[in-house]
């Protein structure tokens, strides 16, 4: 949800990167992403907790993973980044949550979330006669 003012909210909910939305975020600003140097992207993210929902900024870094950095997890994608996501709302400049996304015939296909309990993958679905890496 991008220009949307902020909305507060009662309860806390999660302040990891949102797993499901990301590819589809990045697929949809796929346009607008540099093959070489950082892209930010400023936006608001839908928070949820036990109380009501809200949308609170982020901001998303994007940088390049040179092919020789690049983790053999992500074999097959070009090009690969690394985002970290920053949480404007906070007085440090602190990464919030970092993950890395690698992209197939433009589109993100491979994605590991770096959690506190362990990584998080999202995986395209293979189209027909087309192996995927897992």
């Amino acid at each position: 949800i991008v220009g949307g003012d902020s909305i507060s909210q009662d309860a806390s909910g999660p302040s990891g990167p949102p797993v499901i939305d990301l590819p589809l975020d990045l697929d949809v600003r796929r346009a607008e992403i540099r093959p070489e140097g950082r892209t930010v992207f400023e936006l608001q993210e839908l928070l949820y907790g036990s109380g009501p929902i809200g949308l609170s900024p982020r901001r998303y870094e994007m940088t390049p993973i040179d092919r020789v950095d690049c983790p053999p997890c992500f074999e097959g994608c070009d090009p690969v980044y690394r985002i970290e996501v920053f949480d404007p709302e906070r007085a440090d400049d602190v990464v919030a949550a970092t993950m890395v996304v690698g992209f197939r015939d433009g589109r993100p296909s491979r994605g590991r979330f770096d959690t506190s309990t362990g990584p998080i993958w999202f995986d395209e679905l293979a189209e027909p006669g087309r192996t995927p890496l897992d």
